[in-house]
């Protein structure tokens, strides 16, 4: 069992970076989403497992992102397709507010809810409209 690892964007994201879905504002992701990123236990268990590094986990960020929500943050739809709700309202919005009167899930700036309309893989499909989130986050 380990990290999951990104499966959209371009080349040098693809295969090399945590999946942004899961581990935003990790400072190894391919997406820059917050204004903070953090150096995890994540990336320091990576970097130990590597045999290149010795790794002090003391040095770990304290690290919120799904913080309390539980193996369904993984395991579960981010949107629910039955009702088109978060499943997960402190981390995935369910609505196109471009205010920028959210704070951020890490409470470190201002963010707003982006949508996305164009071509979408059938399981990344939550809303009958073709709408969705950014692609870096499996368009939640």
């Amino acid at each position: 069992i380990g990290a999951p690892i990104e499966n959209s964007g371009g080349e040098g994201t693809v295969g090399s970076h945590w999946e942004t879905k899961y581990l935003n504002y990790e400072y190894l992701t391919g997406t820059l989403i917050s204004a903070q990123s953090y150096v995890s236990k994540f990336t320091l268990a990576l970097m130990e497992d590597s045999s290149w590094y010795q790794v002090d986990y003391n040095y770990a960020e304290r690290y919120t992102w799904g913080q309390g929500e539980g193996c369904s943050f993984l395991d579960d739809g981010c949107i629910s397709t039955s009702t088109k709700e978060s499943n997960f309202p402190q981390f995935w919005c369910d609505e196109d507010n471009d205010s920028g009167s959210r704070c951020t899930a890490d409470y470190t700036g201002l963010g707003y809810c982006a949508s996305y309309t164009g071509s979408i893989p059938s399981q990344f499909k939550y809303y009958t409209d073709n709408s969705a989130g950014p692609e870096s986050h499996d368009y939640c």
